[in-house]
């Protein structure tokens, strides 16, 4: 696909087909799901002005931490931000569940609970951060 002076390719189709549905859900997360979850929980977000004191610091990745408090909490943490998505880590029972691919889609990644799991989960949280990408904690699961 030609798109004036730069083109796309996709080599394998089982890729576009991900990314695709990973941008559907994105746009029905951030065009109902977050507006949802502010108007059923009452969300009010106190501060977001230091999102633009420390816009630079953002760019480099960064870490939040909350706990968990609503069934939706990965809805809720990006309501902060509108239209940006976390990366979080979560267990495999969670991973697996009814709305397990919709936390997936979403930004989660398995922690499986063995020493090889939890190293991977490492791993993968120090990949987010050299990404420059926005890493959410959950204390509590750790």
């Amino acid at each position: 696909m030609s798109m004036g002076i730069f083109t796309l390719r996709f080599t394998n189709p089982t890729i576009f087909v991900y990314i695709l549905k990973l941008f559907f859900i994105e746009i029905f997360v951030f065009l109902i799901g977050e507006p949802i979850v502010r108007f059923r929980y009452g969300i009010k977000i106190v501060g977001k002005k230091n999102y633009r004191l420390h816009k630079k610091e953002m760019k480099e990745g960064f870490i939040t931490v909350y706990n968990h408090v609503l069934p939706w909490d990965c809805l809720a943490v990006s309501a902060t931000r509108m239209g940006r998505f976390p990366e979080f880590p979560m267990w495999q029972a969670g991973f697996e569940s009814t709305i397990g691919p919709l936390l997936r889609s979403y930004g989660g990644f398995p922690v499986v609970k063995t020493v090889h799991g939890v190293m991977n989960a490492y791993i993968a949280m120090r990949a987010v951060i050299k990404e420059h990408k926005w890493l959410h904690v959950y204390p509590e699961a750790a």
